[in-house]
């Protein structure tokens, strides 16, 4: 599913949160526009793609992620790849985080629902969102 959520205080659309992914990664385009530097990355190695190519990793940065919507949000810092390689998504979140906030997906509503401690946090997938990201998709051809 793709969703919009909050990384480090700015709204970040186009985030695919998906099970089957083995890494957090964010791209170098969208850590470009949140202002942060360089030089506050951690080298690593690199990484490739699900098409065995090479892909630029920057660096390694844990940042504060926020879940949920505007009543019921929970946060956590999250490690993420920064990686330089076309990507029709802004971030995607990996299998890991869907345990840690034991998220359950409800498929029909497009949503994940996750316990916080008020009650039940949402986190909706945005249909106009999941059709741009895949209209951006054919373009890059990948």
């Amino acid at each position: 599913m793709v969703v919009l959520t909050i990384i480090m205080s700015f709204k970040v659309k186009r985030i695919l949160v998906d099970g089957r992914i083995v890494v957090k990664v964010l791209s170098w385009d969208t850590y470009s526009k949140m202002g942060l530097k360089k030089h506050t990355l951690f080298k690593v190695s690199s990484l490739y793609s699900l098409a065995n190519h090479p892909v630029e990793v920057r660096g390694l940065i844990t940042l504060l992620v926020t879940l949920g919507d505007d009543e019921h949000t929970t946060m956590k810092y999250v490690q993420f790849y920064v990686v330089d390689y076309p990507m029709a998504y802004n971030a995607i979140f990996k299998r890991p985080i869907i345990r840690m906030k034991k998220m359950v997906v409800a498929i029909f509503f497009m949503k994940f629902k996750f316990s916080i401690e008020t009650g039940v946090g949402f986190l909706q997938s945005d249909q106009q969102i999941v059709r741009q990201c895949h209209i951006h998709y054919m373009k890059i051809g990948l």
